[in-house]
């Protein structure tokens, strides 16, 4: 998803930094994975190997440019298919499906991947199904890229969440396994000079919904990230600043980098198994 309208207080507000032309999703947007579906991983796999079973070692395609790592799954750019839409004066509702066969490289496992977008006078909620279509166990994780407009720039955009620790990167971006307390966020706060951010935070695992907030003083918005959290579920969130300081990625995941070697949220599918998350975005009144 490149573009989100909500209406707010009489007038119609972009939510998301979106590329205006295609020149423009060639040069930053596609490199930056702009609203993109991160499955069946989200984040980095290291050196792109993993092993699953034992003598089984995976090679994934390294396409981290220029480190040696896999980013971001295996479906951004893919075809999807529409399989649902429904349209009314209460919301709209779109469901975009992709079958994959398990030819790609460095992951042999067939999956059914649905995403359905529903739109409302909440503002947009997004539900990802995985199946594993396969004979065998599959491993999983999944994430989506949504970069949040600011009119401020990043030196000046407020965030605020409840944080259980940041995850400690490496300067590959990969966890090294050591976590610190962090509360820097707890209430709104400007991500200050020089706009930079790189984070990955652990979050409370009881079932439960976690909140976001992106505040834009330039338009006085107030943007609401929400994700499902619980077993399973969207546990870790991920934040970035991107060169051009428009914007900034709120991102959830199941997992952090790295989980295929790690194990560190990673959800395994058995033949025939579903497994489903649930975020979304709205304007605070």
């Amino acid at each position: 998803m490149h573009e989100l309208l909500l209406h707010h207080e009489g007038q119609v507000q972009a939510v998301l930094r979106t590329p205006a032309t295609h020149e423009e999703y060639e040069a930053w947007g596609r490199q930056g994975y702009y609203g993109a579906k991160l499955f069946p991983f989200p984040g980095r796999i290291r050196n792109a190997q993993y092993d699953w079973g034992p003598g089984q070692g995976q090679q994934l395609v390294a396409n981290d440019t220029p480190r040696p790592h896999a980013l971001h799954g295996l479906v951004y750019g893919q075809p999807f298919a529409v399989s649902d839409r429904q349209a009314s004066a209460s919301h709209g509702l779109l469901t975009l499906t992709h079958h994959a066969d398990g030819s790609a490289p460095g992951y042999p496992f067939p999956f059914e991947l649905a995403i359905t977008y529903r739109l409302d006078s909440d503002g947009l909620s997004c539900t990802t199904r995985a199946t594993n279509t396969g004979a065998t166990p599959m491993p999983v994780g999944d994430g989506w890229h949504p970069y949040i407009l600011t009119e401020s720039g990043a030196t000046d955009t407020q965030l605020q969440f409840e944080s259980q620790g940041e995850l400690l990167l490496s300067a590959d971006y990969l966890p090294t396994g050591q976590q610190r307390a962090h509360n820097r966020f707890a209430a709104l706060t400007a991500i200050g000079p020089p706009g930079d951010l790189h984070e990955c935070h652990a979050l409370a695992l009881q079932a439960g919904i976690h909140r976001t907030w992106v505040h834009d003083p330039a338009r006085q918005l107030t943007v609401e990230v929400w994700q499902e959290t619980g077993p399973g579920k969207y546990n870790y969130l991920q934040l970035y600043v991107p060169p051009d300081q428009h914007s900034v990625a709120v991102e959830p995941y199941t997992c952090p980098s790295d989980a295929f070697n790690s194990g560190v949220g990673l959800i395994t599918l058995v033949p025939g198994e579903t497994s489903h998350w649930r975020m979304g975005l709205r304007l605070v009144p």
